[in-house]
């Protein structure tokens, strides 16, 4: 009662004084920015782009709108006011944008909702294609992290679909609510390689939990619990986008991570605390 009260409250306000160091400034730009008559507003534009007559998931360049950020400014502001007839304000200009998203999703519903589980499926790609100029292809030979052989989204997200499951079995919903509220915000707008970084972070964490799952099957059924973790994981991977070194990649992550669990557990003093003791 009281005790697990004041927890919470404890807990927001840790979480509110982590947030406002950096949306405090921006709050401020911004309100000084519109008493100047400078307020420039993207939500809009960014939705239309994510939600027009011709979209795929991904940026789309528009006619007229240059692909970057003065011309989601500079551009969809000239754009609508010359549609408009006259001068628009930056929440005008946002609202000119959405609405005509709005009108395309009431035009054609049925394409709208094959967007939307295609936006579904980009959240969660193999591949680290990217677009809007973050393609990691083009950034891969000036960086030299990159070009090391990391371990990509294809190789997190099938171990993490299994951590998905186990968490919902064991009514641990902290990092799946996580994980959706994420992708959720993706889907009213388009997605792009940088947008879904926040997604990375639970879902490494849903993977090492996948981990801890299959291992805890293990324990409890035998080695012929991989007869069927195996393929599916492999499944996942392919249906993602993986490549084959991606798909090998996944399955050599899943035996080092149970390898590694296993003598975890067959250390002095019984190992650490199990992952999943501790979510």
């Amino acid at each position: 009662g009281g005790a697990g009260g004041r927890a919470a409250l404890r807990r927001t306000v840790l979480v509110a004084a982590g947030v406002a160091p950096l949306l405090g400034p921006m709050a401020v730009r911004d309100h000084m920015a519109a008493r100047r008559g400078r307020a420039a507003a993207l939500a809009g534009i960014h939705f239309y782009l994510g939600t027009n007559p011709r979209p795929d998931g991904e940026y789309v360049v528009l006619y007229g709108i240059r692909p970057d950020i003065v011309g989601h400014v500079v551009d969809a502001r000239r754009k609508a006011e010359r549609r408009a007839g006259h001068t628009l304000s930056g929440p005008d200009v946002s609202r000119f944008w959405f609405e005509r998203g709005l009108a395309f999703i009431r035009d054609d519903p049925a394409r709208y909702a094959l967007l939307q589980v295609r936006k579904l499926w980009l959240a969660l790609e193999a591949n680290e294609s990217g677009s809007f100029g973050d393609e990691s292809g083009a950034l891969r030979p000036a960086s030299p992290v990159l070009r090391l052989p990391l371990v990509m989204f294809g190789t997190v997200a099938p171990l993490a679909l299994v951590g998905l499951v186990a968490c919902i079995r064991r009514r641990q919903m902290l990092m799946p609510l996580f994980a959706l509220g994420v992708v959720v915000s993706l889907l009213p707008f388009f997605v792009a390689g940088r947008y879904r970084l926040p997604l990375a972070v639970p879902m490494i964490v849903l993977a090492a939990v996948g981990l801890d799952a299959v291992a805890e099957a293990i324990r409890r059924r035998g080695v012929r619990v991989l007869l069927v973790t195996v393929p599916a994981i492999a499944l996942v991977a392919v249906v993602l986008g993986a490549r084959d070194v991606q798909v090998l990649t996944a399955l050599a992550t899943l035996a080092v991570g149970l390898i590694l669990l296993r003598w975890l557990e067959d250390a002095p003093h019984g190992g650490p605390v199990r992952a999943h003791g501790s979510m």
